[in-house]
């Protein structure tokens, strides 16, 4: 039989049956010979829309498309090479031996790109279990700066597991803060999440040497930034002009008095409030981040603003609580609000739960370890950062200490005359 004469047809296609949750859908490869069909999942997802069938690859000019094409290209190009060596051993070419070769291959020698993958997979699985959306985001954020990275540096969409050093996690820091600009924090943090990824290959003896192991950077703690109390009230208290920047102040208020999240505001509904022991109005909900249950009483301002948007039309529809717009919306509105109220912070909505936690609790002495129950918090240490002693938490308890020792200075002055008389 002439070997030569044999060839195998390579398809790349979406199984749009197998849908993730984020709508994407995976990319297959069916490796054809004689007609028989051997097909195995490259890995690689895609919006369906973003798919081309006639050129089996990605449409679009970005990174992340560049990169998934490169891979297709890479794939095909092993396929071929197992093909060749097949022919040249004269040995049967079939498309399942050719998948199982090259499968085989995957196997022997793990990528980077694919351990990666591998790990977000399984934690989208979670979501909503065990992890946070926004928790397996930041982990695909991470992958795409990795991914990119590798083009960058090596030309190249992915990165031999065992090739894997110390040199490659110092270029992959210094391309986040050089090329993309990413803060010391941004930066350890992208990097502990490929940390991550990188353990468990340890743990697996996918990988002789810990890369990792000289690696020290850490973390700078960040000043937290609230507003004060006469910022506070200056916001409260402002009327604007233009109705959508009043309903952003009323929401963002409301999480001040609250301490809820953007996120967990977002998901909360009428079945959250609750009568509480003390008969009054009491939140009850998860948080997202933590799933750890956050269960407060209301203060009156926030039972206001809930009065105020009961029968709102667009709460009704949303069914919403309040009239919460995206995140990216409300931080832009919010920089509206702060220039009109003069206040020259940075205000962004997450500056609201700095507040609930720095000026409306901890500074007007609501112990910690009830602030930290109220924030959801897994534990005190996540408290701590908040539990700043504020000027005008010194001036109170300065005060009170000034007050103490006048009545003890009296006190004995009192004592010292009675005693006098009764000499």
């Amino acid at each position: 039989m002439n070997q030569t004469n044999q060839s195998i047809d390579i398809l790349f296609y979406l199984r749009e049956s197998k849908k993730k949750k984020t709508g994407q859908a995976p990319i297959y490869c069916r490796v054809t010979v004689k007609g028989k069909r051997a097909e195995f999942s490259i890995k690689r997802s895609v919006l369906p829309e973003y798919w081309n069938k006639e050129s089996n690859t990605v449409k679009g000019k970005s990174r992340t498309f560049k990169l998934i094409n490169k891979h297709i290209d890479a794939t095909k190009f092993k396929l071929r090479e197992i093909e060749n060596s097949f022919i040249h051993l004269r040995k049967p070419v079939s498309s399942k031996e050719i998948v199982k070769q090259y499968k085989g291959k995957e196997d022997t020698i793990p990528t980077v790109v694919d351990l990666f993958t591998s790990h977000n997979n399984k934690m989208l699985e979670r979501v909503g279990i065990e992890f946070a959306l926004a928790t397996h985001k930041r982990y695909e954020t991470t992958l795409k700066h990795l991914q990119e990275f590798m083009l960058h540096k090596y030309n190249n969409s992915d990165y031999s597991l065992s090739e894997l050093k110390y040199s490659f996690i110092t270029d992959f820091d210094h391309y986040l803060r050089t090329i993309r600009k990413c803060n010391n924090n941004s930066t350890v943090k992208y990097i502990s999440n490929f940390r991550k990824i990188i353990n468990s290959a340890v743990a697996k003896d996918l990988l002789v040497k810990d890369p990792f192991l000289l690696y020290k950077k850490k973390l700078i703690k960040t000043k937290v930034t609230y507003l004060t109390q006469e910022e506070l009230y200056r916001i409260e208290n402002k009327q604007f002009s233009i109705d959508r920047l009043n309903r952003v102040r009323d929401v963002f208020i409301f999480s001040c008095y609250t301490g809820l999240a953007y996120i967990d505001l977002l998901n909360l509904t009428k079945d959250n409030i609750q009568i509480g022991i003390d008969k009054k109005l009491w939140i009850d909900v998860y948080r997202q981040k933590t799933q750890e249950r956050t269960n407060l009483p209301l203060l009156a301002k926030a039972i206001e603003i809930l009065e105020k948007y009961k029968d709102d039309p667009e709460c009704e529809i949303l069914n919403k609580l309040l009239p919460i717009k995206s995140n990216q919306k409300m931080n832009a509105y919010l920089k509206e609000i702060a220039d009109l109220c003069g206040i020259t912070k940075n205000l962004t909505f997450h500056q609201s739960r700095h507040t609930f936690a720095t000026t409306v609790t901890l500074t007007n002495g609501v112990g910690i370890e009830v602030v930290s129950k109220m924030m959801g918090h897994k534990n005190l240490k996540s408290t701590q950062r908040y539990a700043r002693v504020v000027a005008s938490r010194i001036s109170k308890e300065m005060m009170k200490l000034e007050e103490h020792i006048e009545e003890e200075k009296l006190k004995r002055e009192q004592e010292d005359k009675e005693n006098k008389e009764a000499s």
